[in-house]
């Protein structure tokens, strides 16, 4: 939980609720300790940065998403409840940004990475998941 209050008693205050949603990875072997620590802290205050920046260009609500990228992991902050194809300009200059392919979306929702197995249950991510054979011998 972090709190800020200015010494001179003269602000204006606006609470915000701040959900941070890090992913820190380590050898599995490797101690949680200070270095881990550090690691986490770093990442939370980045997320921070990134939902000011959200909430500075009037974006109240968002999520967070992570996405798998060959050997790299990368968290991106969206705005919530907005459809996919409405963050194209931005997915756009993030591949950009990023060096990624411009030929493939690889930054949309549902490329994201999921913990929680029943947020998509419904939904086809992967189609040859749902292929049957195909008959062919």
């Amino acid at each position: 939980v972090l709190k800020y209050e200015p010494s001179d008693g003269n602000f204006e205050c606006e609470q915000v609720e701040a959900h941070l949603d890090v992913v820190v990875l380590q050898p599995r072997e490797a101690a949680f300790g200070e270095e881990t620590k550090r690691a986490i802290t770093s990442k939370m205050l980045a997320q921070l940065e990134s939902i000011k920046q959200m909430y500075e260009r009037c974006f109240r609500v968002y999520r967070v998403h992570h996405f798998s990228l060959s050997s790299h992991l990368v968290s991106i902050v969206y705005p919530a409840d907005t459809e996919d194809e409405k963050l194209h300009k931005r997915r756009l200059a993030l591949h950009e940004m990023l060096l990624l392919p411009l030929d493939r979306p690889l930054l949309r929702f549902s490329n994201a990475l999921t913990w929680n197995k029943d947020l998509f249950s419904k939904k086809l991510i992967n189609v040859h998941e749902a292929l049957g054979g195909s008959g062919v011998k």
